[in-house]
């Protein structure tokens, strides 16, 4: 078999293989590990100056629902409170 055979029918496999259907997954009962609408301050900059700064985020929420769906069973009253510190710190040294 010539090497232009043996990398077509390679390239053949690794398509085969690569375009298979992937199951996707719901957040179940509506929910997600994101907090939404949280970003750290400036993400991505470095300060121009020099020095240590120092953040801490307080987060607060507070929801309720009639019912929901958990683990194929229907929640009624569902009631949460969540309160989240995050401190954060970038050092910037000098140039």
């Amino acid at each position: 078999m010539s090497d232009r055979r043996k990398q077509t029918g390679v390239g053949f496999a690794a398509t085969l293989v690569l375009s298979l259907p992937v199951c996707g997954w719901a957040a179940e009962g509506a929910s997600t590990e994101y907090v939404g609408g949280f970003t750290g301050f400036a993400a991505g900059y470095l300060p121009t100056d020099p020095g240590t700064y120092l953040a801490n985020y307080l987060y607060y929420y507070n929801g309720n629902t009639a019912s929901v769906a958990v683990n194929g069973k229907v929640a009624l009253n569902v009631r949460t409170s969540v309160t989240l510190t995050y401190p954060t710190g970038t050092a910037s040294p000098k140039p």
